[in-house]
């Protein structure tokens, strides 16, 4: 959480002097359900999606809009973390928490900021896409 407040903090005046522009925060499908043992974790992302909503508000004067994208479990170093080593079971267990099946990629989630950042977005603000593979539609 204060990664993205500083971030904004920092970047912001940057983007406004260059005529405005796309911030988009990271947050988390944990931003968007309870979950219990990582409370703290569910808190930040709360608290990110809460901030993209106020942040997209306040800096609608400088040009700069600002959304948010909530991935899911995606193939990545992270997950491997969270979830621990990875075996068959696990990465099927996994993968059954998606509606569509399996975890998501990075470039999934790319794609959605790419999607922000298009001129087909421009009257998208304060939102937020879940790149959830239909976890959070459950």
């Amino acid at each position: 959480m204060l990664g993205v407040i500083l971030a904004t903090r920092h970047a912001a005046p940057a983007i406004a002097k260059s005529g405005g522009g796309l911030i988009v925060n990271t947050a988390s499908i944990a931003g968007l359900i309870e979950m219990a043992n990582i409370s703290i974790y569910i808190a930040a992302k709360h608290a990110t999606l809460g901030l993209t909503k106020a942040l997209a508000l306040e800096l609608i004067p400088q040009k700069i809009r600002v959304n948010a994208v909530s991935p899911a479990a995606n193939d990545t170093d992270m997950r491997t973390r969270f979830a621990g080593p990875e075996d068959a079971d696990s990465r099927k267990g996994l993968a059954g928490l998606h509606s569509i099946g399996r975890v998501g990629t990075s470039a999934e989630v790319a794609a959605a900021v790419l999607f922000l950042d298009s001129s087909k977005a421009g009257f998208i603000k304060g939102t937020n896409i879940a790149v959830d593979g239909g976890f959070t539609a459950q």
